[in-house]
């Protein structure tokens, strides 16, 4: 097995996806993975970064909305919020993260 190949199994093994990015905002999840796994701008070229977009929309709106994320297990949907919530948390707004998984039955 070559070098890259070992690095990268390395790497996928070192992953948990039931586990989100601890992105710092002291007590919305337990247990998670350290912030320094996280990838920066992975699916653009840092450009536009849609969490700050989002983050920005909801500082500056003057009345509460609702944002959908949606994707498969594991696609970072929670990490994207968690990110969303340190970034509100930084400007001064009242963050609250409520994980439903806790209270669905999800077989």
């Amino acid at each position: 097995m070559n070098d890259h190949r070992a690095r990268a199994k390395a790497f996928f093994n070192a992953l948990d996806l039931d586990k989100p990015i601890e992105f710092g905002v002291a007590g919305l999840v337990d247990g998670g993975l350290d912030r320094h796994l996280y990838v920066e701008n992975i699916h653009g070229d840092g450009e536009f970064d849609l969490v700050q977009q989002l983050a920005d929309q909801i500082d500056f709106a003057a009345s509460a909305g609702a944002y959908l994320f949606t994707g498969n297990r594991g696609t970072g949907k929670t990490t994207e919020l968690l990110r969303l919530a340190k970034i509100l948390d930084d400007l001064g707004c009242e963050v609250f993260y409520v994980d439903l998984t806790e209270y669905l039955i999800l077989s």
